[in-house]
Protein backbone atom coordinates (compact mmCIF):
# COMPACT_ATOMS: atom_id res chain seq x y z
CA UNK A 1 0.00 0.00 0.00
CA UNK A 2 0.78 3.42 -0.61
CA UNK A 3 -0.22 5.99 1.89
CA UNK A 4 0.36 8.44 4.84
CA UNK A 5 -0.06 6.43 8.03
CA UNK A 6 1.27 9.69 10.20
CA UNK A 7 1.93 12.89 9.65
CA UNK A 8 3.80 15.61 12.90
CA UNK A 9 5.41 18.63 12.68
CA UNK A 10 7.86 18.45 15.72
CA UNK A 11 7.21 20.91 18.65
CA UNK A 12 4.21 21.68 17.92
CA UNK A 13 0.47 20.67 18.22
CA UNK A 14 0.51 18.69 14.74
CA UNK A 15 0.32 15.21 15.42
CA UNK A 16 -2.40 12.99 13.30
CA UNK A 17 -2.43 8.94 13.42
CA UNK A 18 -4.59 7.45 10.66
CA UNK A 19 -2.90 3.72 9.49
CA UNK A 20 -2.58 2.72 6.23
CA UNK A 21 -6.21 0.98 6.34
CA UNK A 22 -6.73 0.49 2.07
CA UNK A 23 -10.72 0.63 2.63
CA UNK A 24 -12.05 3.13 1.98
CA UNK A 25 -9.47 3.83 -0.33
CA UNK A 26 -8.66 7.88 0.28
CA UNK A 27 -6.62 9.52 -1.78
CA UNK A 28 -7.53 12.89 -0.21
CA UNK A 29 -8.18 14.08 2.81
CA UNK A 30 -8.91 18.08 4.98
CA UNK A 31 -7.94 17.70 8.06
CA UNK A 32 -9.51 19.81 10.11
CA UNK A 33 -11.78 20.73 13.38
CA UNK A 34 -9.00 18.88 16.07
CA UNK A 35 -6.03 20.25 17.73
CA UNK A 36 -4.01 17.70 16.76
CA UNK A 37 -4.85 18.45 12.88
CA UNK A 38 -3.18 22.19 13.41
CA UNK A 39 -0.15 23.69 14.43
CA UNK A 40 1.32 27.68 14.52
CA UNK A 41 4.54 27.94 12.88
CA UNK A 42 6.70 31.06 13.08
CA UNK A 43 8.07 32.96 9.80
CA UNK A 44 11.92 32.73 9.35
CA UNK A 45 12.39 28.99 11.53
CA UNK A 46 13.15 25.85 10.25
CA UNK A 47 10.71 22.89 11.89
CA UNK A 48 11.06 18.92 11.81
CA UNK A 49 8.49 17.26 9.69
CA UNK A 50 8.22 13.25 10.57
CA UNK A 51 6.14 11.17 8.11
CA UNK A 52 4.97 7.82 8.55
CA UNK A 53 4.01 5.80 5.43
CA UNK A 54 3.05 2.28 3.83
CA UNK A 55 5.47 -0.67 3.63
CA UNK A 56 6.57 -0.38 -0.33
CA UNK A 57 9.59 1.34 -1.57
CA UNK A 58 9.54 4.15 -4.17
CA UNK A 59 7.22 6.59 -1.82
CA UNK A 60 8.31 10.17 -2.06
CA UNK A 61 6.87 13.32 -0.19
CA UNK A 62 6.75 16.84 -0.48
CA UNK A 63 5.03 19.53 1.52
CA UNK A 64 3.59 23.07 0.58
CA UNK A 65 2.31 26.13 2.46
CA UNK A 66 -0.74 28.32 0.38
CA UNK A 67 1.47 31.67 1.59
CA UNK A 68 -0.88 33.72 -0.21
CA UNK A 69 -3.96 32.19 0.12
CA UNK A 70 -4.64 31.55 -3.97
CA UNK A 71 -5.43 28.09 -3.86
CA UNK A 72 -2.53 26.83 -6.35
CA UNK A 73 0.98 26.17 -3.89
CA UNK A 74 3.48 27.37 -6.09
CA UNK A 75 6.80 25.75 -6.90
CA UNK A 76 9.33 26.46 -5.55
CA UNK A 77 8.42 29.54 -3.94
CA UNK A 78 5.37 27.92 -1.55
CA UNK A 79 7.10 24.37 -1.23
CA UNK A 80 8.58 24.44 2.59
CA UNK A 81 10.04 20.93 2.18
CA UNK A 82 10.48 17.47 0.23
CA UNK A 83 12.03 14.20 1.18
CA UNK A 84 15.33 13.69 -1.58
CA UNK A 85 15.25 10.61 -3.17
CA UNK A 86 12.98 7.85 -2.83
CA UNK A 87 12.11 5.89 0.81
CA UNK A 88 12.79 2.78 1.31
CA UNK A 89 11.96 2.93 4.70
CA UNK A 90 8.51 3.25 6.66
CA UNK A 91 9.35 6.64 8.64
CA UNK A 92 10.97 9.82 6.99
CA UNK A 93 12.12 13.30 8.55
CA UNK A 94 13.26 16.53 6.82
CA UNK A 95 12.89 19.24 7.41
CA UNK A 96 10.73 22.66 6.48
CA UNK A 97 11.99 25.97 5.64
CA UNK A 98 9.24 29.49 6.57
CA UNK A 99 9.82 32.33 4.42
CA UNK A 100 11.84 35.26 6.26
CA UNK A 101 8.89 37.60 5.45
CA UNK A 102 5.01 35.36 4.72
CA UNK A 103 1.55 36.31 5.03
CA UNK A 104 0.65 35.64 8.70
CA UNK A 105 -2.77 34.32 9.46
CA UNK A 106 -4.44 30.74 8.91
CA UNK A 107 -3.14 28.79 5.82
CA UNK A 108 -3.67 25.44 4.51
CA UNK A 109 -0.41 23.11 4.33
CA UNK A 110 -0.43 20.26 1.58
CA UNK A 111 0.92 16.97 2.12
CA UNK A 112 1.38 14.76 -0.97
CA UNK A 113 2.88 10.90 -1.04
CA UNK A 114 3.50 10.15 -4.45
CA UNK A 115 4.92 6.93 -6.01
CA UNK A 116 7.87 6.18 -8.07
CA UNK A 117 8.06 10.61 -8.64
CA UNK A 118 11.05 12.17 -7.40
CA UNK A 119 10.27 14.34 -4.55
CA UNK A 120 11.61 17.57 -6.01
CA UNK A 121 8.92 17.18 -8.96
CA UNK A 122 6.14 16.36 -7.38
CA UNK A 123 2.92 18.81 -8.69
CA UNK A 124 0.92 19.85 -5.43
CA UNK A 125 -2.07 19.36 -7.47
CA UNK A 126 -1.86 17.00 -10.38
CA UNK A 127 -3.19 13.15 -10.16
CA UNK A 128 -1.27 10.49 -9.87
CA UNK A 129 -1.84 6.72 -10.33
CA UNK A 130 -0.50 5.97 -6.27
CA UNK A 131 -0.29 8.34 -3.78
CA UNK A 132 -2.17 10.12 -0.90
CA UNK A 133 -2.68 14.08 -0.35
CA UNK A 134 -3.68 15.09 2.98
CA UNK A 135 -4.46 19.38 3.65
CA UNK A 136 -4.27 20.68 7.27
CA UNK A 137 -4.51 24.07 8.33
CA UNK A 138 -1.82 25.81 10.19
CA UNK A 139 -1.14 29.19 11.61
CA UNK A 140 1.86 31.39 10.73
CA UNK A 141 3.23 33.97 13.24
CA UNK A 142 5.26 36.89 12.69
CA UNK A 143 9.71 35.99 13.11
CA UNK A 144 11.55 36.08 15.91
CA UNK A 145 13.04 39.28 16.82
CA UNK A 146 16.45 40.10 14.82
CA UNK A 147 19.36 39.46 17.76
CA UNK A 148 21.71 42.90 17.66
CA UNK A 149 24.83 42.98 15.46
CA UNK A 150 27.99 41.90 17.57
CA UNK A 151 31.67 41.04 17.83
CA UNK A 152 32.50 44.39 16.54
CA UNK A 153 36.04 44.77 15.66
CA UNK A 154 38.55 47.68 14.59
CA UNK A 155 41.97 47.21 13.26
CA UNK A 156 44.71 48.49 11.37
CA UNK A 157 44.00 52.09 12.79
CA UNK A 158 45.78 54.66 11.85
CA UNK A 159 45.21 58.60 11.43
CA UNK A 160 42.96 58.71 8.94
CA UNK A 161 41.72 54.97 8.44
CA UNK A 162 40.64 52.13 10.23
CA UNK A 163 39.07 48.26 8.94
CA UNK A 164 35.83 47.48 10.61
CA UNK A 165 34.17 43.86 10.90
CA UNK A 166 31.24 42.28 12.95
CA UNK A 167 29.30 39.03 12.99
CA UNK A 168 25.56 39.85 11.82
CA UNK A 169 22.59 39.45 14.07
CA UNK A 170 20.42 38.23 11.39
CA UNK A 171 19.65 39.04 7.38
CA UNK A 172 15.62 39.79 7.28
CA UNK A 173 15.90 40.88 3.64
CA UNK A 174 17.60 39.61 0.71
CA UNK A 175 20.72 41.14 0.00
CA UNK A 176 22.19 42.47 -3.19
CA UNK A 177 26.63 43.05 -3.11
CA UNK A 178 27.44 45.84 -5.04
CA UNK A 179 29.88 48.40 -4.88
CA UNK A 180 31.02 47.59 -1.18
CA UNK A 181 27.40 47.71 0.25
CA UNK A 182 24.36 45.79 1.05
CA UNK A 183 20.95 46.97 -0.68
CA UNK A 184 17.88 46.08 1.73
CA UNK A 185 15.75 48.17 0.30
CA UNK A 186 16.32 50.67 -2.99
CA UNK A 187 16.87 53.80 -1.25
CA UNK A 188 18.90 52.72 1.93
CA UNK A 189 22.41 50.77 1.44
CA UNK A 190 23.96 49.83 4.36
CA UNK A 191 27.40 47.52 4.82
CA UNK A 192 27.92 44.43 4.76
CA UNK A 193 28.36 42.09 7.70
CA UNK A 194 31.01 39.78 7.88
CA UNK A 195 32.74 41.63 5.40
CA UNK A 196 36.24 44.24 5.96
CA UNK A 197 35.85 47.67 5.24
CA UNK A 198 38.77 50.36 5.01
CA UNK A 199 37.01 53.92 6.21
CA UNK A 200 39.44 56.97 5.33
CA UNK A 201 38.72 60.01 7.47
CA UNK A 202 36.08 62.70 5.96
CA UNK A 203 35.39 59.91 3.15
CA UNK A 204 32.07 57.89 5.05
CA UNK A 205 28.65 58.89 4.64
Amino acid sequence: MTSISEVEILGTTLLNNTGTATSPNISYTYYTGQPNYTASLQAATTYQIEITIGSFTGQNIAVWIDFNENGVFETPSERVGWRPGEYSVRLGGFPAHLALQPHTGVKRMRVREVWSTAANTIDPCATYGWGETEDYDVTVTPPPPCPAPSGFLAGNASGSTADLSWVAGCVRNQLERGMGCCRVRPRHRYPCPGKRYSLRAGSAR
